[in-house]
């Protein structure tokens, strides 16, 4: 897996983090998930933000 798809992905309303080793455990996303492969529809657990909300870090 190529590390630039392992970087870690910041919320611009909020500043939650997305760290893809962690994952969203609470809304089903397992550790090791890149953010490029959340679903489409999966919103920012802090702030309901949408993916588009989010800044590479």
């Amino acid at each position: 897996m190529e590390q630039k798809t392992m970087r870690k992905w910041r919320c611009k309303k909020c500043k939650y983090v997305y760290d893809p080793a962690v994952g969203d455990p609470k809304h089903g996303i397992p550790a090791d998930t890149p953010f490029e492969q959340l679903p489409p529809n999966w919103k920012c657990p802090l702030c309901g933000a949408p993916k588009s909300d989010f800044e590479p870090l």
